[in-house]
Parts: C-alpha cells; structure tokens; sequence
C-alpha cells in the first residue's frame, strides 16, 4: 500500500519530500536524474491548440533563420520551464531557447519540406552509384543482385527439405 505523504509547491512543480520516500521510490527518482529525465521533463511545455513550439539552438543566425519561418521566441509558455534566466523573458535549456509559430505556419513548412523532397528523391531517378554498379556488372557479366521475387514456403516444402515425414 502507498503512503500520504506532504507535498511541497515549488513553483509550477509539486514535490514530495524525500524524506518519507521509501528506498525503492528514492532509487527512482535518483536514477531519473541520473538519466537526465529531470532536464527532458523540462522540456515538455504544454501549448495550446492553434500553437507549435520548438527548442531551437542558441546562435543568432539560427534565431534568425527561424524567426524568417515565422517563430518568434516565446516569452510567454515555457518560461516557467526554463532551467537559465539571461533576463530577456525568453526560456532557455542548457543551449537552446524555446521559439514558437502558428500550427497553420508548421503545417505548411511541413508540406513544403515533403514537396522538396519528393522532387529531390523521386522514383525513377537513379543515383550515380547505382549507374555506376550496373555498367560494371554488365562489363564483367555478372548478374545485378537488385531484381529478386519473394516465394512463400509451405509447411509441406520445409518438411520435405528437412527430411521430417509428416505424421
């Protein structure tokens, strides 16, 4: 069974004091800190609907290449989440500083980024390499591995191959 224990408000967090945590329920927490959990919970910040955020790296040119997308640095959702304060009201986490955009904004950076690389990667198109590897087995006459059928074996054929007489 568990046991009522005092919780301490310390800012948005809630924390139980240690002292009454059994052994097993401190080895835990430790563990999770050890694992950095303690940090990857910080990062979790809770948006509304109609906002995505990201944590994004610390250098002006980033913050820029960003803000170009439509992010703007949040000073407003993860500052209570924030582990370092430089005092601009922005929420910092080790290097990165959390930036946030309208969904509308991420979903179509999204789809551009997919058209890009559905022109880039397209069927058909044979890389380098591959031309390469097959001029080469046509001059050596070897046979190109990369044609193959899938057959399904039967229970009956493994028998057969293994010796095993059905009952």
């Amino acid at each position: 069974m568990s046991q009522e224990r005092e919780e301490l408000k310390v800012g948005d967090q809630t924390q139980v004091a240690t002292e009454e945590l059994t052994r097993a329920q401190k080895k835990i927490r430790l563990a999770s800190v050890l694992d950095r959990g303690i940090v990857g919970d910080r990062l979790k910040v809770d948006l509304p609907d109609n906002l995505h955020g990201e944590w994004i790296f610390n250098d002006q040119t980033e913050i820029m290449r960003m803000e170009a997308l439509g992010f703007t640095v949040d000073t407003e959702y993860a500052p209570k989440r924030a582990l370092h304060s430089k005092g601009t009201g922005a929420s910092y986490v080790g290097d990165v500083v959390f930036m946030t955009c309208e969904k509308e904004t991420k979903d179509l950076i999204d789809e551009i980024k997919r058209e890009q690389y559905t022109r880039l990667n397209r069927k058909g198109k044979t890389q380098k390499e591959e031309k390469d590897f097959n001029k080469m087995t046509e001059r050596e006459g070897l046979d190109p591995i990369g044609e193959g059928s899938v057959n399904e074996a039967r229970k009956e054929v493994i028998e057969q191959a293994l010796g095993i007489i059905p009952e």
